[in-house]
């Protein structure tokens, strides 16, 4: 893989709470420099961003960042409005307290509210792993598998298992993937 491969699947990022427009331009002049799959900003200037790059990079944005624990329904709004001004991607952080509280179902529907909120783009989930014990990663992952795989590409979730392998010094795992079980 080289790295014009490997950039087009990177999210350049640019989500510092003292981002300015100009910081923004240049994020979104890099994007596009180099084919980044997005942008990935703060939500206030998604709509400058937007008519900005003039289609030329994805722009994506975050609700319920950074911390996560905003209402659903206050995410769901930051989701709409955020698709309104031109987002073509989301990034969600789960409420990780709810998931520490063993709330999965909550973490779920939540999940689901903001898929349908954001329609046909894409919506990512980011679920904080340095904040959660094993058995809790193994459960946002794994509880969920069937319909998280609907909404997250394929790749991201084997990149989440690969990870938790690496940093738990596993040799092997095996997932699930519908009627196919991949070996990694």
């Amino acid at each position: 893989m080289d790295i014009r491969e490997i950039l087009s699947v990177v999210d350049h990022t640019l989500l510092a709470t003292n981002a300015t427009w100009e910081d923004i331009k240049k994020i979104c002049d890099d994007g596009v420099k180099y084919q980044t799959a997005s942008v990935c900003i703060p939500a206030s200037f998604v709509k400058d961003a937007k008519e900005y790059v003039d289609g030329k990079v994805a722009i994506c944005t975050v609700v319920g960042f950074p911390n996560g624990y905003s209402t659903t329904a206050g995410k769901v709004a930051e989701t709409r409005q955020a698709i309104a001004d031109g987002a073509d991607e989301v990034d969600m952080v789960i409420n990780v307290g709810m998931l520490k509280a063993g709330e999965y179902d909550y973490v779920l529907d939540e999940i689901r509210q903001i898929k349908a909120a954001c329609g046909n783009l894409i919506l990512k989930v980011i679920i904080e792993t340095c904040l959660l014990t094993d058995e809790e990663k193994i459960k946002m992952c794994y509880k969920h598998l069937d319909y998280l795989l609907k909404i997250i590409c394929v790749d991201m979730i084997l990149q989440i298992v690969v990870n938790f392998i690496i940093e738990n010094g596993m040799t092997e795992a095996r997932i699930h993937l519908g009627v196919k079980e991949q070996k990694i």
